[in-house]
């Protein structure tokens, strides 16, 4: 599984940035990418840094784990 939380982007901004990752030497060879394991998080509000959504980051992250492609 890939999560990916980039510092300073809401989820949107991580989409529209995820081509620029998928274009890296690589990528589609990674089991995560070839499950459809990849998932894009609020890094911004929920993420890269400390406060009180720790709670709701954790639920993010097991609500991925429980997904299925």
């Amino acid at each position: 599984m890939i999560v990916a939380m980039p510092c300073g982007f809401d989820r949107a901004r991580a989409r529209r940035e995820m081509p620029a990752l998928a274009r890296r030497p690589g990528w589609s060879e990674l089991r995560a990418v070839r499950a459809g394991q990849v998932f894009l998080t609020d890094g911004d509000q929920f993420f890269n840094r400390p406060g009180p959504r720790l709670v709701d980051s954790l639920e993010i992250l097991v609500s991925a784990r429980t997904e299925r492609p």
